[in-house]
């Protein structure tokens, strides 16, 4: 799959699940809470940023650039070993305090939607600062 198919997947395939996200939440019967409203906007400005990204990528690569080089490689993986480390012990958490009562959904939005913020803010992180010692874990 070339460059421009795979950016216009990426985008086909978010706006479609914008757009019935977008639909299920206007079309709800019970009035909505503003938690809801917070987690949709959440849900939004990552979709956002994800756009960002693959933008620029699509920029870099049809300018002639490597998009994914070694350090950007490394950044990402070690990005997602934080965030899978964290996103264990949330939902360690979110299980104990919810183990006499039924796990709602807004529970299991509030998991999913930090574990995606943990793992964008530690991307933010180690691009910044990046990773001094590859042996040390």
């Amino acid at each position: 799959m070339n460059k421009i198919h795979k950016l216009f997947f990426s985008i086909f395939t978010y706006a479609g699940f914008l757009a019935i996200l977008g639909y299920l939440l206007f079309n709800t019967k019970t009035p909505l809470g503003p938690i809801r409203y917070v987690f949709f906007g959440l849900i939004v400005l990552m979709f956002g940023i994800h756009f960002y990204f693959e933008f620029s990528s699509y920029k870099n690569e049809k300018a002639g650039l490597n998009p994914e080089d070694e350090l950007s490689v490394r950044i990402k993986e070690r990005a997602a070993a934080r965030a899978f480390h964290f996103s264990i012990y949330m939902w360690t958490f979110i299980i104990i305090f919810q183990i006499d009562k039924e796990l709602k959904t807004e529970m299991l939005i509030f998991g999913i939607t930090f574990t995606l913020l943990f793992y964008l803010f530690s991307w933010l992180y180690y691009s910044k600062v990046g990773i001094s010692n590859e042996n040390k874990n």
